[in-house]
């Protein structure tokens, strides 16, 4: 289990995309629970990734296999990690480009394991590719944040987001090279270099900072839509309702929606 150790301002309850993930992930785990007991083998047989499907057509798999899961740890592990690394990255990159690179992600891993491990019989199911996307990206925007590791859910151990992205890296890795076939360790790498690539991209970006800490939440719940900061002095102190407007501004639009005052607005107070 990870903890984020961050002083970052988030919004009250989890954004929408992450929200609407986890109640449908959980949905339909529970249909596949039933449906698999059956005789036809019900969602797994139909819906999981398996490469002699996909050759035959059946491209819907690469969507599909991520919202299916082996077991109770299984699919708790996988939304456990989309509501820690996810809620700060659907804030910090807006509705629309986190639910792309959750899903360009998954499709990705999916991609990886038929390529790599497709071979053998079974399936492959779980959003593991897609949230290792998630915290690949997280690590490559966020590299000196903080994480605390609960080994076991007891033994805290603390480490940088990109030494986290390293250590599980070479562990997937070198699991992938003695694969028996348990676990889906080619979409797990597939997953997380796609996302750590996007985030690297992202970070290259004019806008790619990280936003400056705040003491406090910030609730922003009846901000205004529109919100635009008036010209002030550079050497002006920004006040904190400039500061809240623009994270909200981030939150709602993105980091890329910044005009270059607000941009600069947002260095100045970083550097304060």
């Amino acid at each position: 289990m990870w903890q984020q150790n961050s002083h970052a301002p988030t919004a009250p309850g989890l954004p929408p995309v992450v929200k609407g993930l986890l109640i449908s992930t959980g949905i339909i785990f529970l249909l596949q629970l039933l449906g698999d007991r059956s005789a036809w083998q019900g969602l797994t047989l139909m819906f999981g990734l398996n490469r002699g499907a996909v050759l035959s057509g059946e491209l819907w798999r690469f969507f599909t296999y991520m919202f299916l899961h082996g077991s109770f740890w299984h699919i708790f592990i996988n939304m456990l990690m989309l509501g820690v690394f996810g809620r700060e990255m659907e804030e910090l990159l807006g509705p629309r480009r986190f639910a792309g690179l959750y899903l360009v992600c998954g499709i990705l891993a999916g991609v990886g394991w038929v390529l790599i491990s497709g071979g053998r019989p079974g399936f492959c199911i779980g959003a593991s590719g897609a949230v290792f996307g998630i915290m690949g990206a997280f690590a490559a925007m966020f590299p000196a944040r903080r994480i605390t590791l609960l080994v076991l859910f007891i033994f805290p151990v603390n480490m940088t987001a990109r030494t986290m992205a390293i250590g599980m890296g070479v562990i997937t890795l070198v699991s992938l090279m003695g694969d028996d076939g348990n676990i889906a360790h080619a979409a797990h790498l597939g997953g997380g270099v796609a996302g750590y690539l996007y985030g690297r991209y992202r970070r290259r970006q004019p806008s790619g900072w990280e936003r400056p800490p705040q003491r406090e939440r910030v609730n922003t719940r009846f901000r205004r839509r529109n919100i635009h900061l008036v010209d002030s002095d550079p050497a002006e102190s920004p006040s904190e309702d400039d500061i809240n407007a623009l994270l909200e501004k981030i939150r709602r639009e993105g980091l890329q929606s910044l005009t270059r005052h607000e941009r600069e607005v947002l260095e100045r107070a970083s550097r304060q």
